[in-house]
């Protein structure tokens, strides 16, 4: 035989859970309080995600999506005449376009560098190793010296980008032109002979 149960309110539908207060604490008993710690930072100088500490210098780590846009340039080389800026955007989650212009303006010597390159991530765009293939355009001329040919062709750099929090990044890399001194010497003149 099947208990039958009978409903009180016509609201309660069965599965209902209906939550009944305790009986209250014996008189003295000293009451519990929540204790909560104190705020002594504000909470926009802390490293977190959506409430949740994280590391500084790892927050990129925890986040899907990124910046796809880098715009670059080196403070301290404008200090000393050495003006640059450089425009990069990714195109991949591994892969991304750089353009840059470079001016160098020293007490004798002046010139500048265009280039076009493609950024490759090992780890993702902007952060971790890379190497960077490209082309390079050159010219450096001082007063005083002999006047040298602009120097255009292929360069690669490799390096490791590091991002601290949006929207600060750090790149370091060693460039090597991949022009040998024959191949140098033809596009200098002009002409093979």
């Amino acid at each position: 035989m099947r208990p039958t149960v009978r409903l009180l309110d016509p609201a309660l539908r069965p599965g209902t859970v209906v939550l009944v207060p305790g009986p209250p604490p014996p008189p003295g008993t000293p009451a519990q309080i929540a204790t909560v710690a104190p705020q002594n930072e504000d909470w926009n100088d802390v490293s977190h995600i959506n409430g949740q500490v994280v590391k500084v210098g790892e927050r990129g780590d925890y986040l899907y999506r990124w910046k796809t846009t880098n715009i670059a340039s080196n403070p301290i080389g404008w200090m000393f005449g050495l003006y640059g800026l450089s425009v990069s955007h990714a195109v991949h989650n591994n892969v991304a376009l750089r353009g840059d212009a470079n001016a160098l303006s020293l007490s004798n010597t002046t010139g500048y560098e265009v280039g076009f390159s493609v950024p490759i991530y090992f780890r993702r765009v902007f952060s971790g190793p890379f190497v960077e293939p490209g082309m390079l355009a050159r010219n450096v001329s001082c007063r005083g010296c002999d006047d040298r040919p602009a120097h255009i062709g292929p360069e690669v750099l490799v390096g490791w980008h590091w991002t601290f929090r949006q929207p600060y990044k750090l790149g370091r890399g060693r460039a090597r032109r991949l022009l040998p001194d024959r191949l140098r010497a033809v596009m200098q003149r002009g002409s093979i002979g």
